[in-house]
């Protein structure tokens, strides 16, 4: 660690006697090329909590930490940690999940005496219900949310309805929900979350059984 030509990394952990003081040390990662001082990210169950001076409340686990450029020529948007912040050498890595083959809902989405027809995605896994501000009605209004989304891709910054949207599925059920709106892919106008599949009584499952 220290110096732009190492191979080993570091993992930062907490320490269990920290924890049982009440101080949790969020774990990180060091790369091989960061040369900065190492900081630490950590928050108290139960503030305040006085920790004396010279208190060993982290650790640092070495291990090797190959960097991607040394196994193939630097690409222009790659840099060297050196002392920066946050972040990692290389490319930012997402999980994702295929959306191919998900089941297809249709549901009327009603304002007043307007209504829409939109046919979305179900079991996507999403907590919150995400509309594509694509095909969202214009004159429907749009605030600014309490909350961000977070997902693939990162954080984004969406808007949500500014009034309650009755939502009526294709068979009959009806229910009331204030949806978000971002951006989506353009084949993509809805993906109803855990907020509104609650509301119609369904429930995750496997036909996995463990014993």
């Amino acid at each position: 660690m220290y110096s732009i030509q190492s191979l080993v990394g570091g993992l930062l952990l907490g320490r269990s006697s920290t924890s049982k003081r009440g101080v949790i040390v969020l774990p990180g990662l060091i790369d091989a090329d960061f040369t900065g001082q190492v900081h630490i990210l950590a928050y108290a169950l139960q503030p305040p909590v006085a920790i004396p001076k010279g208190s060993k409340i982290a650790q640092i686990m070495a291990l090797e930490n190959p960097l991607p450029h040394r196994c193939r020529p630097r690409e222009p948007n790659e840099r060297l940690r050196l002392n920066e912040g946050f972040g990692s050498t290389g490319h930012d890595v997402f999980f994702t999940v295929e959306l191919k083959g998900r089941p297809v809902k249709t549901m009327f989405l009603q304002r007043g005496s307007q209504q829409v027809q939109q046919e979305v995605l179900l079991d996507t896994g999403s907590d919150v219900s995400i509309f594509n501000q694509l095909y969202w009605p214009s004159n429907w209004l749009l605030q600014a949310p309490s909350n961000h989304i977070i997902g693939v891709g990162g954080m984004r910054n969406p808007s949500i309805s500014a009034n309650p949207i009755r939502i009526t599925f294709d068979d009959s059920q009806v229910i009331v929900a204030r949806p978000y709106i971002m951006p989506l892919h353009a084949k993509i106008r809805g993906l109803p979350g855990r907020d509104v599949l609650s509301q119609l009584g369904l429930v995750l499952t496997t036909d996995q059984h463990f014993f």
